[in-house]
């Protein structure tokens, strides 16, 4: 399967979670107002060096079924390693950075990281800066694994302290499976 041939509505998921990276979903949705307007750092396929997956995804799933109707079927949170020059343009590009709520990383305020891998496909998109080189997304595992033929495992290549990455991915998974409980989305 080809990345241009992969749809699905993730865009409900992306705005969840740059949310959630400050604090949480404004009441009304607002927080879908101020994720279109965001200005975003795209990095395309071609500024990934290598892939690594960190872990399921299923409340990202859930809620991007329940806010489309579509399900993108199971989803999974990577990491991207992009070069060094590269997130030296991310950081001149915004500068809106404060630290994150997540013990050890940064974020954006108002702007955001788009990973596009395709045209034809959804992007994905976080406020959480690079860490040692290392981004953070979540996509449907169709695109993953399309993304693990293209680029080689970053494990394979080089030691990731992926620690700090899984304890983000659990905390998240946390907060928005109580937004789940509480009927939230």
């Amino acid at each position: 399967m080809k990345l241009r041939d992969i749809r699905f509505g993730s865009s409900a998921l992306l705005i969840a979670l740059e949310a959630v990276a400050l604090g949480g979903i404004p009441p009304g949705g607002a927080a879908h107002a101020q994720a279109a307007a965001r200005p975003a750092y795209d990095l395309g396929l071609a500024a990934v060096e290598c892939f690594e997956v960190i872990g399921k995804a299923p409340e990202h799933r859930e809620i991007v079924r329940r806010r489309s109707g579509d399900d993108p079927g199971p989803t999974r949170a990577f990491l991207v390693r992009i070069s060094d020059s590269t997130v030296a343009d991310i950081r001149a590009t915004y500068t809106d950075i404060e630290p994150s709520p997540h013990p050890g990383f940064e974020h954006f305020l108002s702007s955001s990281i788009r990973l596009d891998v395709s045209e034809d496909a959804d992007t994905s998109m976080t406020q959480i800066l690079p860490r040692d080189g290392y981004v953070m997304f979540t996509m449907s595992q169709d695109v993953v694994e399309e993304i693990s033929r293209l680029r080689p495992r970053c494990g394979a290549r080089q030691h990731i302290d992926r620690q700090p990455f899984e304890e983000m991915h659990r905390r998240v998974r946390g907060t928005l499976r109580q937004m789940l409980d509480q009927n939230r989305y």
